[in-house]
């Protein structure tokens, strides 16, 4: 295999190796000896069913859910992609002016932005309107189905909240420890989930919505980018809802 096509293949694994890595390095800090780790890992991979959950995309890149976020809201909000109501413009599918798959590029990633563009059809996050153009079907692309890019959102998901966790941990002194908080009960009636649900949801995108804006104003351009130190910074909410036999004792 060429260098070339070597850097390509570990590209596209390079999601599954961090969250590996990450959940490895946690556990061994958490008290756990290397070869009970290891034991574990192969358990675990014997449970494995044995038919494949998700079919597979040819070129993922680490970031993508993470780049069609980031398009979306530039579509949403920026001047250049929004009609005089605020609504962001249709636009054709591909090519290199004005469309869908320049709209990716901007973002930057090694992913194709034309193989981006097409599987956001197939997910159904852009459609395709009467005049042959796309518009999409909402600002939080969310992604209900088994598919390449919800599980490197889920793995760099995971990554993230135990780096978090683990610098909070460290507690040296003078830094500023990153939010890491949970709202908990250990008991609501099964008929209020629906409205917890409803709830959430609705106090949860008013947050990311107020901190993407933030991020997003604060994000440095690509002629600042090669001079100024950039790193990667954001924020995750999740709700859940458990039987109490599945809940984590406190």
């Amino acid at each position: 295999m060429s260098s070339a096509a070597r850097k390509k293949s570990n590209s596209g694994h390079e999601y599954t190796s961090e969250v590996t890595g990450a959940l490895v390095q946690f556990l061994y800090s958490a008290g756990l000896e290397k070869k009970e780790i290891e034991s574990r890992i192969r358990d675990a991979i014997r449970q494995l069913p044995t038919t494949r959950l998700a079919r597979k995309v040819s070129g993922i890149d680490a970031g993508t859910a993470s780049i069609i976020g980031s398009a979306f809201h530039r579509w949403f909000r920026s001047k250049a992609y929004i009609d005089r109501n605020g609504k962001p413009i249709p636009l054709p599918l591909l090519g290199r002016g004005k469309s869908v798959q320049s709209l990716i590029s901007l973002e930057g990633g090694s992913a194709r932005p034309e193989m981006v563009a097409n599987e956001l059809v197939r997910l159904r996050l852009v459609k395709k309107q009467s005049t042959g153009l796309y518009a999409p079907t909402a600002l939080h692309s969310l992604i209900r189905r088994n598919h390449p890019y919800m599980f490197e959102y889920v793995a760099h998901s995971i990554v993230r909240f135990l780096h978090t966790v683990a610098e909070n941990a460290k507690g040296v002194d003078g830094s500023i420890p990153s939010i890491e908080r949970y709202a908990q009960v250990s008991s609501i009636p099964a008929s209020k989930v629906r409205e917890f649900k409803d709830f959430s949801s609705q106090q949860g995108e008013a947050l990311i919505d107020t901190i993407n804006d933030w991020l997003e104003a604060n994000r440095t351009t690509s002629k600042a980018g090669r001079s100024t130190k950039s790193v990667q910074a954001g924020l995750h909410v999740f709700a859940y809802v458990a039987s109490r036999e599945q809940s984590p004792r406190r």
